[in-house]
């Protein structure tokens, strides 16, 4: 419905960069409508199915992203396990239950939803690929303005989803659970991708926050 994807838009503004509200999306059990939704697994309810099921159609990947988005957002509040000094993080037992019952969303079921994930990044992975190769015939050179237009051509792709995408395989595979990294690695190399490409993605995606936020993330 369209209050379901106004509502997804809400949470996924409450959850970035905020602590607090990730604990408490967790906590409440939002994971257990997130998911389903991701998956295209909710069950249709009210009076008009079609009416219901067309809009779910329609706004199918706006919500596809719109989960993603989410769920990088709860491992990010929940704290990060990414961290070049693993030394300074202090993670507490309610963090720690936290980040369990993330990862074992993508655990469960044989991992259909980090195989999901990784689908949604190659699908949108590509339309970012074509929409650089179109910028890059347009200008001739290495400009700055080059630059700056391939970006923009990028992030409207989607680059943003594939950042998110990625962070979220990293989080998984730093929760050292060894099924699921070979169950990454084994999804990754169906679409003949590598864990550098994830590395590679997420090196873009911290230079990017540097030059927003003045080195700040």
């Amino acid at each position: 419905t369209v209050a379901r994807t106004a509502a997804l838009k809400c949470l996924d503004f409450a959850t970035t960069r905020c602590a607090p509200a990730a604990a408490v999306c967790i906590e409440k059990g939002s994971l257990a409508l997130l998911f389903p939704i991701f998956m295209g697994k909710l069950k249709v309810v009210g009076e008009d199915k079609k009416k219901v099921r067309r809009h779910m159609e329609a706004n199918k990947e706006e919500e596809e992203v719109r989960c993603v988005s989410i769920v990088s957002n709860l491992f990010v509040g929940i704290g990060s396990s990414l961290a070049v000094n693993q030394s300074v993080i202090s993670t507490t037992v309610e963090e720690s239950s936290h980040r369990e019952r993330l990862v074992a969303k993508f655990v469960e079921k044989d991992g259909e939803k980090c195989r999901r994930l990784i689908e949604v990044m190659v699908v949108f992975a590509g339309r970012v690929a074509s929409e650089e190769a179109r910028i890059l015939q347009i200008f001739d050179g290495d400009s700055e303005e080059m630059k700056d237009e391939v970006l923009l051509a990028k992030m409207d792709a989607g680059l943003f989803t594939v950042q998110q995408c990625a962070l979220v395989l990293a989080e998984l595979w730093a929760s050292e659970d060894f099924a699921l990294r070979r169950a990454i690695v084994t999804m990754l190399h169906e679409h003949e991708l590598t864990l550098k490409y994830l590395e590679t993605t997420l090196m873009a995606y911290v230079e990017t926050l540097g030059e927003e936020g003045g080195g700040k993330s």
